[in-house]
């Protein structure tokens, strides 16, 4: 429990925060029920107590206890490793990430489709259990309507940055139907399509060992240590086959790879747009992605939009609840 209530506010906390900054505004971190006004904590606040509550919940999970659909002190380690990660303590993000890593190794290319029916658990160290019959279970629905209506495609930017042939990944996330007629989307998003009958049914992998490989990639990368490009070859090596390990200029140059990296790898899991955030870098789209958008292809720091609003609703609540800049 206090596991979940960490990570409960982890997840305010990256949607709603000001800025990922120790400064500023965060979410109230609630640690007790109580009918009041609470104000909004700093980011660090935040941070050092959903810290505290999982290093107090890693001390009291077995170590024996391994059911992925519950959290385990490998799923803590994890949380701990993207904790880290946004509050950019660096020694951190790789001694977690390390743990988990060590604890789950990534799926070979072979087993890594299977993640994406439910039938294999490699690598998935921690996955909300989905099961037929209850009224959010479709996942898939979010994307494509079990008509095979597209709802949301996937973007061509995404689309070309995988090597279509050998990247095991792209035929597991993303599929192509050129025989669905002209007007409607060519490409649908095939990452929570279900399997056996069960159309857009499927498990929510909320942490993978892909991901631990990243942060710990971007966290070696940002203390100029040795590893970093490993981390990132190896990742590529075993989602790609025939792969060539790459070689970097500097420090820039890796980071942005690995940030490429990490929109491919994790594209559909609800990152993208928090990792754009951290580095305070615009959100782009293709004309190719926004041909219903007059125009509107870009979204810079500052702009309405680009941090969430707290909702109306908890501001008229709670007076003490600040409002994000902009709104």
């Amino acid at each position: 429990l206090l596991a979940l209530r960490a990570y409960c506010h982890f997840e305010l906390l990256r949607s709603y925060a000001e800025a990922y900054d120790p400064a500023a505004m965060g979410i109230a971190y609630m640690d007790s029920s109580y009918i009041g006004k609470p104000s909004r904590n700093s980011f660090a606040e935040v941070v050092a107590n959903i810290s505290r509550d999982l290093q107090q919940a890693k001390s009291l999970i077995p170590a024996s206890f391994d059911d992925n659909t519950r959290i385990t002190r490998t799923a803590i380690s994890a949380i701990q490793a993207r904790l880290a990660l946004y509050s950019k303590s660096w020694a951190d993000a790789v001694t977690y990430a390390t743990e988990a890593i060590n604890a789950a190794p990534l799926a070979t290319a072979a087993q890594f489709p299977g993640i994406w029916k439910d039938s294999e658990k490699a690598e998935v160290i921690w996955k909300l259990k989905k099961t037929a019959g209850t009224d959010d279970a479709l996942i898939g629905n979010v994307y494509t309507s079990q008509g095979d209506v597209v709802l949301y495609a996937p973007s061509f930017e995404l689309i070309n940055l995988f090597d279509k042939t050998n990247d095991v990944r792209y035929p597991a996330y993303i599929r192509f139907d050129n025989t669905r007629g002209a007007g409607n989307s060519e490409y649908l998003v095939n990452k929570y399509a279900g399997s056996g009958g069960n159309t857009n049914l499927a498990d929510i992998k909320l942490f993978r060992t892909g991901e631990m490989y990243l942060i710990r990639a971007e966290a070696l990368a940002e203390q100029d240590k040795p590893g970093a490009a490993t981390d990132l070859n190896n990742l590529r090596a075993a989602r790609i086959k025939n792969y060539t390990p790459a070689t970097f200029a500097g420090k820039d140059e890796l980071i942005a790879a690995i940030y490429t990296e990490r929109f491919k790898e994790l594209a559909f899991e609800g990152h993208r747009m928090f990792d754009l955030r951290r580095r305070s870098l615009p959100v782009t789209r293709e004309p190719a992605d926004a041909v219903n958008s007059l125009g509107h292809v870009k979204l810079n720091p500052g702009d309405k939009g680009y941090v969430f609003p707290i909702p109306d609703a908890e501001t008229k609540a709670n007076k003490n609840m600040k409002q994000n800049p902009g709104y």
